[in-house]
């Protein structure tokens, strides 16, 4: 770093006062840095009070002078501070900046199933913002959520038409993972493991009539009469009657007083509560032109949660590839509701409402 030598200076006998002309103290020297006076002597600079006015130590030794030339020469004290600094920035936070690094020169994936290691999502990616329906629920699928559709292919349960699947992945080679399908219609649900191949769907909960599970065999250990069954293998002890098992629900400090699980519905959907206090809602609603780059509508909860650990939304119907539908979302959360919305590029018309819907999944707790 070259010396500092800009305009005159002012130093008068026995003073530590500097007065400069033409001088910009404060940029180009620091406390301990030399002071080459106009009498050839060195000196340590103490203050440095503004562009025109720093503090020398000793007192200036030479004869007074008005317009004096000088030098102020750096120390090698800069470096090593600069090191230590840049030591304690590197011990602080390196492991934190090396991470920014890598995400924020991270490839993007290149389709709704990509799951190579370091890539960083785009909108699609495992169904997230994904409107059109899924070509074939029976493909190796990443963890996610689809729109699917029985007219697409794939294996279906009897009585599945349109609807969602969420995909939890646990291997990709072999291929292991499991699915949980949900209806549109009836907001019936089903689910289904593969261990190198699909197993059979099952049914886990419908408002309605139920006539999948037709038998219960192979119980090494009888269910007691707590948990729904006989408490021995004769079938001889009092079984829960039926209002035990499907009725209102309820609960004591935390402890399960009423039925099983009750279902229901009402003006702003459908519900299902188990005992022990998990709550699932779902509703298909009409939407509303908002603007040009959105339409949707809002969804009051058919029971008001607890609290809330999935909320999603799914549009229904077809709006076509020039709509260029960017993300479908349910957002605005509050205690009683939420916002289901579809956005695009400023793309939609008062008329595109007619023939599409927006779907509601939640699933929460009601205690």
């Amino acid at each position: 770093m070259p010396w500092y030598k800009a305009g005159t200076v002012s130093v008068v006998l026995n003073s530590n006062a500097v007065i400069g002309t033409g001088t910009a103290f404060i940029a180009n020297s620091r406390v301990g840095d030399a002071f080459r006076g106009p009498d050839g002597a060195w000196y340590e600079v103490t203050n440095i009070a503004s562009d025109t006015a720093l503090s020398l130590s000793p007192n200036y030794q030479g004869a007074t002078n008005a317009a004096g030339t000088y030098a102020l020469a750096p120390m090698q004290g800069y470096v090593k501070e600069s090191a230590d600094a840049l030591r304690a920035i590197v011990n602080t936070y390196g492991a934190k900046l090396a991470v920014l690094g890598t995400a924020s020169a991270a490839d993007l994936t290149t389709s709704a199933t990509d799951t190579t290691a370091g890539r960083a999502m785009k909108v699609g990616c495992c169904g997230i913002g994904l409107t059109t329906a899924l070509v074939n629920v029976d493909a190796e699928l990443a963890s996610g959520v689809y729109q699917t559709a029985s007219s697409g292919g794939g294996t279906y349960p009897a009585g599945f038409g349109n609807g969602s699947v969420i995909v939890s992945q646990r291997n990709a080679a072999p291929y292991r993972g499991h699915q949980i399908l949900t209806s549109d219609g009836d907001g019936r649900m089903w689910r289904r493991a593969n261990n190198g191949a699909w197993t059979s769907w099952i049914e886990l909960v419908y408002a309605g009539a139920n006539s999948t599970i037709t038998s219960l065999s192979g119980l090494s250990t009888a269910l007691s009469v707590a948990q729904g069954g006989t408490g021995n293998t004769t079938g001889t002890a009092a079984k829960l009657a039926p209002s035990a098992i499907v009725g209102p629900v309820s609960q004591a400090s935390g402890v399960p007083t009423g039925a099983i699980f009750e279902t229901g519905s009402n003006a702003n959907g459908r519900y299902t509560k188990f005992a022990d206090g998990t709550l699932i809602c779902s509703v298909t609603l009409g939407v509303t032109f908002q603007n040009v780059s959105n339409i949707g509508t809002t969804w009051t909860f058919p029971v008001v949660p607890t609290a809330i650990t999935f909320l999603a939304a799914n549009l229904t119907g077809v709006l076509g590839t020039t709509k260029a539908v960017t993300t479908v979302a349910a957002f605005a959360r509050s205690a009683t509701g939420a916002s289901l919305s579809a956005f695009s590029l400023g793309q939609f018309a008062g008329g595109d409402t007619s023939g599409v819907g927006m779907d509601g999944f939640l699933i929460g707790r009601w205690f």
